[in-house]
């Protein structure tokens, strides 16, 4: 049986074109991502609603929290498409700590916080559980966004030996 409907997943090259045309052919300019996210959800229902946007309630939140860093909209949206979980508090906290350090030119660094530490019972486990997914989002984000430097380095390497622990 054919299928109904295919969900489309932008790459970060087209979301900043799209932008760029949008911004060119609406007059409006500096339109925030959550805004194009939207424009471009809303123009991918060619034939009928056939194609929609995947992640679109995620990449709206996660857009949103990126509204207030001069980061250019193709480095926004590949943000946006970490596996940051936006109903997470510690992740939201994390990603944003990552986000801040960045826009500011310096090395994001592993959070002391993030150390695991041998679990003692059902909510110390639950407690590693989430410092292993910070972890991961950590080793996302640095291989996306790619700092310099060797203290970039040490810290890839250090996120890498707490999550094998």
């Amino acid at each position: 049986e054919p299928l109904a409907r295919a969900g489309l997943v932008p790459s970060p090259p087209h979301i900043a074109l799209f932008s760029e045309q949008l911004t060119a052919y609406s007059g409006k300019s500096n339109m925030e991502l959550h805004q194009v996210l939207a424009k471009f959800s809303d123009m991918a229902t060619f034939r009928g609603g056939d194609f929609f946007l995947c992640r679109k309630k995620s990449l709206e939140i996660v857009s949103r929290w990126l509204k207030n860093y001069p980061l250019p909209t193709e480095l926004k949206f590949s943000l946006c498409m970490s596996p940051v979980r936006e109903t997470c508090p510690r992740s939201k906290r994390a990603f944003q700590r990552f986000v801040d350090t960045f826009s500011k030119g310096r090395s994001p660094g592993v959070h002391f916080s993030l150390i695991p530490r041998p679990a003692k019972n059902f909510n110390h486990l639950s407690d590693l559980c989430s410092i292993h997914s910070e972890l991961e989002l950590f080793l996302w984000l640095q291989g996306k966004v790619e700092p310099s430097g060797l203290s970039s380095a040490v810290e890839r390497a250090r996120a890498t030996a707490a999550k094998d622990e």
